[in-house]
């Protein structure tokens, strides 16, 4: 089951300034859903789903083939280092973060510029232009 913005599941924040003018509304996920940043936009996808492996997220962001993405645990990132693939088979992480990285990216290094782009993806898309189901 896919969690967005207008789910009940997550929580509604506002915040406001000294000056008494409400921010942006922010929406926090439950601790349990899956975080998966497409590498490509920029969005992020929730799943609270315990079962979900990366089958099926590949499967769904990949057109139905796993030759053309695949995705990565973000505890497994390292600077100077390919990203690891995580297997198909593989049940994703409750609460976990993963990123969806297009095929070509296999092997490639990533450097600490490409790894502060893709995890500002992480802090900036709670927005709920940048979240989608």
């Amino acid at each position: 089951m896919g969690v967005c913005p207008s789910s009940p599941n997550l929580v509604k924040r506002s915040t406001t300034t000294l000056n008494g003018i409400k921010r942006r509304t922010q929406f926090s996920p439950p601790p349990t859903a899956i975080k998966m940043v497409n590498t490509k936009n920029g969005k992020l996808h929730l799943r609270d789903d315990p079962n979900l492996t990366a089958q099926n997220i590949v499967s769904q962001f990949g057109g139905g083939s796993s030759d053309r993405c695949f995705l990565s645990d973000s505890e497994s990132l390292c600077i100077g280092l390919p990203p690891p693939e995580v297997q198909l088979h593989e049940q994703l992480r409750p609460g976990g973060i993963y990123f969806l990285f297009p095929k070509s990216r296999a092997g490639s290094r990533i450097s600490l510029a490409e790894l502060a782009i893709v995890a500002s993806g992480c802090f900036s898309c709670y927005s709920s232009s940048r979240v989608d189901r």
